[in-house]
């Protein structure tokens, strides 16, 4: 097995376990708090330079504003919530 393939294996379990701590409580609660690269990254608990390649492919929500990168926790909890029910 190559390296990359068990580093996506091993992001795509941490993520999994992330969405099933997310309660449907904490979606309906809508937390329209945004969160900078930093936070997010401590909240996944993922390395940054991970968010910011999945950022720029399009593959976790978040927006650009001038040079910083910017993600609502409301649509995180979701993607992930989503991503999660995928891997069922």
């Amino acid at each position: 097995m190559s390296d990359n393939y068990e580093e996506r294996r091993v992001f795509s379990e941490k993520l999994w376990t992330r969405a099933q701590m997310v309660s449907e409580q904490e979606m309906a609660d809508k937390d329209d708090s945004v969160l900078t690269i930093e936070e997010l990254s401590e909240y996944l608990k993922v390395p940054k330079s991970t968010l910011y390649r999945l950022a720029q492919e399009g593959k976790v929500p978040g927006q650009k504003v001038g040079k910083h990168w910017r993600f609502l926790k409301s649509r995180i909890d979701r993607w992930l919530y989503e991503c999660g029910r995928q891997g069922e």
